[in-house]
């Protein structure tokens, strides 16, 4: 058997969504993306899950964000430069991560502020690795709303890197 593994994925967020306090202003911009990519021994992509709003969230829509009423899909699209790291899964558990996958694309939820894109891929990342990986929480503010500290990309790609781990930069 070759080598197994589970890349993460994080898009960053537009520059301009980071405030002066280093929060998270989804508001103001693209807040970036974060998924999953299990590999086989071969080493190529296989199972994937790539969480998102069936809808676009914004002004108009943001008390169903907040309220749990917008569906979520595990195959949000992907594009633009992004960083991966690589974990390595347990070849006699990857029949179980596989699993893993399929459950969390057959049950997505609801699409919510603490049920989105970086919550979803690091549980399933934490339950296919058993590593204790960094949740990606900081602060994310949508002024009048509320401000919270929740799973982001941008709270991530930092302390994956903060806790020294190595990833991989792609333009597209």
């Amino acid at each position: 058997m070759g080598f197994q593994s589970l890349d993460i994925g994080i898009e960053p967020p537009d520059p301009h969504t980071i405030d002066g306090t280093g929060n998270l202003n989804p508001n103001n911009g693209e807040p970036g993306h974060t998924y999953d990519v299990l590999r086989g021994p071969d080493g190529k992509p296989g199972d994937s899950f790539s969480y998102g709003p069936i809808t676009r969230i914004g002004k108009p829509n943001i008390g169903d964000f907040l309220g749990g009423k917008i569906k979520g899909t595990p195959s949000f699209g992907v594009g633009g430069p992004h960083t991966t790291f690589t974990f390595p899964v347990d070849p006699s558990k990857f029949d179980q991560a596989r699993k893993a996958f399929a459950n969390a694309k057959a049950n997505p939820g609801a699409y919510t502020p603490g049920h989105q894109c970086t919550s979803t891929a690091m549980d399933l990342a934490k339950k296919v690795t058993g590593l204790n990986l960094p949740s990606g929480a900081s602060p994310v503010g949508i002024p009048g709303f509320y401000t919270k500290t929740l799973p982001n990309p941008y709270g991530l790609l930092n302390q994956l890197k903060n806790a020294g781990y190595k990833g991989v930069d792609h333009a597209e």
